[in-house]
């Protein structure tokens, strides 16, 4: 329950305007018992089905043909050439229900935290007896004996190397391989492996940041993740014939005061621009995407994977059996986008030198450009080393990208769970036992409906930034020591690790501010991305345009550390493991996580989440029914679509890395990292797995189709 002052009055957020004495909301924060705790605070959402599907106001100003930009999207996600090694696209961390199911060198150590040291075995083979990653004696005592590991199971990228420009025509970028002192095994170099766990991108498009701390920004600028937070993001247009600087990111119009080139609900392009430069994800270290475009539209597209005949996308261009499709990139982005990005005779000057280029640290391990480089004259250009022409379709490459992969990710809605036929209407769509979980999981009794809200099942969605009640992105709130605090809506500390292991959404952006709105609004003097007023932030929302939360001057204390943004719960059956650590494997280890009252509730006690404290109501062998009823609840938010992989879900053939040989292959003096272990997803077409034979998607580690798996604890 999150309460917001009003003055000197206190507001519910799930009340509807009941004031309550700050005196009764602590004592409603501390209640044990479950009925009074959990009277009718939430209601039961609608369906999915009724929220319409989040995009950009102006789209039609940067796209021209929606259908044509899917068909971009969709090639870009899965076309493991975007990748320098030639072997890693976006969906080699996405493509199992729209996360990763790869067992084989899948943990990376404390990074965020400071460590490089592992627990678990660098390039092992990950097994049920891994989890979880913090053990209790008692599952529901949070004081009771207690193991750690601060490793994090994620997503492995690409092996350490350093990028050399000037080879194209071949999906394997030239580079030079550097030594990890981290990702290693027998002297080798492995892949790297990300420091949070891969989260699924299946109705991430109703998410209002994306990434677990929220840094892919609302509006996207063209270039990078950080969207208004970057003011000095450009992309390129023709204008008569010549090439001008376009500001994506510019706030007002200097004139009429006018929002213009505002590309708002783009969170999903900002996000989808940051992994293809990532030296841990997809990226030999120092690539720029201009340097993408250069080589993409010198590929066929999906050169080396097969699309099936009947994709429901990519079918019509499909060249089965023969991999690839029938077309370029080059033909693609014309379909799809105006001639003004991309039709010129002139080219771009780019000193890749002068490009701004995030270095490792502790609350950013990665290494990536921020852009392509500072654009110079070509008189000029040709007088500075270190300058290379882009054509102008190279040169907004990034721009091509995350507008195209949003678009595609924005096909992939899971709608149609027996929760949404059941709340559509249809009585026989649950049964009993998920009945009662539902009503467990919506009343309050279990403080599950706190936090995931609404019919996205997410406070982290756009709807919930919209809605009346909210004051907007920041709210106040008693946190964990009874003392109050601003935080970010939709992010939480909920005690799954130490907040210094990774401290999430307040961690900084790359160029020195904030991530946290409820940080950047104390400020001062206030950050240049905000509007111009002292102490108030952007609320992206319209009218008004300003959050200036009214005990700005009372209460300035922030509590944003450790806070991960709440995910939604659709097919989460097949998306773990679970929290930003991947930490547990069950949906039973989930569920009496929060019974106990998280793992560090204590040691987090400035910025837990308040609703994290034990439901002595779900405890003892009693309750037991309860708990395995929130687990059937849990399991009936499954999409059968996304089981079987039927459209939207369904996909070209794609080949992963999962893990590596113990040895090299050849001459040793040759390789200094290992040789990969591959595994192939098949093409599926629009019918989905089950008509072409296939097993449908099972649980991550569930190897068997076991139907106890998520029972157990």
């Amino acid at each position: 329950m999150k309460y917001l002052q009003t003055k000197t009055s206190w507001r519910s957020r799930g009340g509807g305007g009941t004031f309550l004495s700050a005196c009764l909301m602590l004592l409603c924060l501390a209640a044990d018992a479950i009925a009074p705790y959990g009277a009718a605070l939430a209601a039961t959402p609608a369906s999915l089905r009724g929220v319409p599907v989040p995009e950009p106001s102006d789209l039609s100003l940067f796209i021209s043909n929606r259908e044509a930009a899917v068909r971009l999207g969709k090639a870009l996600f899965w076309d493991m050439q975007v990748g320098s090694d030639g072997k890693t696209s976006c969906a080699t961390c996405h493509f199992h229900a729209g996360t990763d199911s790869r067992t084989g060198n899948s943990v990376s150590p404390g990074l965020l935290g400071g460590d490089s040291d592992f627990t678990l075995a660098v390039n092992g083979t990950l097994t049920a007896g891994d989890f979880p990653l913090t053990r209790l004696a008692d599952p529901h005592d949070r004081f009771s004996a207690r193991t750690h590991t601060n490793d994090v199971v994620s997503s492995q990228g690409v092996p350490l190397t350093a990028f050399q420009p000037g080879r194209t025509g071949t999906a394997v970028e030239a580079g030079r391989a550097l030594r990890d002192t981290v990702f290693t095994k027998n002297g080798r170099n492995v892949r790297r492996v990300e420091p949070r766990n891969t989260p699924s991108v299946i109705n991430a498009v109703f998410n209002f940041a994306n990434f677990w701390d929220g840094r892919a920004n609302h509006f996207f600028n063209g270039v990078n993740p950080f969207g208004i937070q970057d003011v000095s993001a450009r992309i390129y247009v023709s204008n008569n014939g010549t090439i001008e600087p376009l500001e994506l990111n510019r706030l007002t119009d200097p004139v009429t005061g006018a929002r213009v080139n505002l590309l708002d609900n783009s969170s999903l392009a900002s996000q989808a621009v940051g992994p293809p430069l990532s030296d841990i994800e997809m990226s030999w270290r120092d690539r720029s995407f201009p340097e993408i475009g250069k080589k993409l539209l010198s590929l066929r597209p999906l050169s080396g994977q097969v699309v099936h005949r009947n994709d429901s996308v990519l079918g019509s261009l499909s060249r089965s059996p023969q991999p690839g499709l029938a077309t370029t990139y080059a033909e693609m982005i014309r379909e799809a986008f105006p001639a003004r990005f991309w039709d010129s005779t002139q080219t771009v000057q780019l000193q890749k030198s002068a490009a701004r280029k995030v270095l490792p640290s502790r609350q950013e391990p990665r290494t990536f450009l921020l852009n392509g480089g500072k654009a110079l004259p070509k008189r000029a250009a040709a007088a500075l080393p270190g300058t290379t022409s882009y054509t102008l379709m190279e040169a907004n490459f990034a721009f091509f990208f995350g507008l195209a992969v949003q678009l595609y990710e924005a096909t992939l809605v899971s709608d149609d769970t027996p929760f949404d036929r059941f709340v559509s209407g249809d009585p026989t769509a649950l049964t009993a036992r998920q009945q009662r979980g539902m009503n467990l999981f919506f009343s309050g009794a279990a403080g599950c409906a706190d936090c995931h809200v609404g019919a996205e099942l997410t406070a982290a969605s756009i709807t919930n930034a919209r809605n009346a009640l909210e004051p907007g992105l920041i709210e106040l709130m008693a946190v964990g020591d009874g003392a109050l605090a601003n935080y970010d809506i939709g992010f939480y500390n909920v005690g799954v690790t130490p907040t210094g292991e990774d401290i999430g959404r307040g961690a900084d952006d790359p160029f020195g501010f904030p991530l946290a709105f409820s940080r950047q609004n104390f400020l001062q003097p206030p950050p240049p991305f905000t509007f111009p007023k002292p102490g108030c932030v952007n609320d992206f929302i319209g009218d008004p345009p300003n959050i200036c939360p009214p005990t700005a001057g009372e209460v300035t204390r922030v509590a944003v550390n450790g806070a991960f943004k709440t995910p939604g719960l659709r097919n989460v059956e097949l998306t773990g493991p679970y929290f930003h650590n991947g930490s547990l494997l069950t949906l039973r280890q989930t569920v009496d996580f929060y019974v106990r009252g998280g793992n560090f509730r204590e040691a987090n006690i400035a910025n837990i989440d308040p609703v994290i404290t034990d439901i002595n109501g779900l405890k003892g062998a009693g309750k037991e029914e309860d708990r395995a009823a929130l687990v059937d609840f849990l399991l009936a938010l499954t999409d059968e679509r996304v089981r079987w992989e039927r459209a939207p879900f369904d996909h070209p053939q794609l080949f992963v890395p999962d893990g590596h040989s113990s040895k090299v292959s050849g001459d040793p003096r040759r390789k200094r990292t290992l040789d990969d272990r591959m595994m192939e997803i098949p093409a599926v077409g629009a019918a989905g797995r089950q008509s072409q034979g296939l097993p449908p998607l099972r649980p991550f580690l569930d190897t068997t189709g076991d139907p106890q798996f998520h029972y157990r604890n």
